[in-house]
């Protein structure tokens, strides 16, 4: 069953990055309404950061960290770039997936 659930949370991650390849992203996972999820974090070109619902594990049987640790390294961007994301979308807070994004998918901070 987790491969199959890796499998889904990856085509997902993949749908997402088609859209948009060309910005500067990174990936970090969050609880959603108790869901763990996948979250990109996405500059923009007007110097705001989008924040993103890919995927979520209902299952509660992926090993996210795994898979967004992966996302990073083949992006080239490690904790700093997503530290550095994170504080442009919501500055020294943590990120409150819940209440910030919702189950649409973005907003903008």
């Amino acid at each position: 069953m987790m491969i199959g659930v890796h499998s889904d949370a990856m085509k997902a991650v993949a749908g997402h990055h088609a859209f948009g390849a060309q910005r500067v992203r990174g990936w970090l996972v969050e609880s959603v309404d108790g869901v763990p999820s996948i979250i990109a974090l996405v500059y923009q070109d007007n110097g705001d950061v989008c924040a993103e619902v890919v995927w979520m594990d209902h299952t509660h049987a992926a090993d996210l960290d795994l898979i967004v640790a992966y996302l990073n390294e083949r992006a080239g961007g490690g904790e700093h770039l997503v530290g550095a994301l994170r504080n442009i979308y919501c500055g020294a807070r943590p990120i409150d997936a819940g209440t910030k994004l919702g189950f649409n998918g973005s907003t903008k901070h």
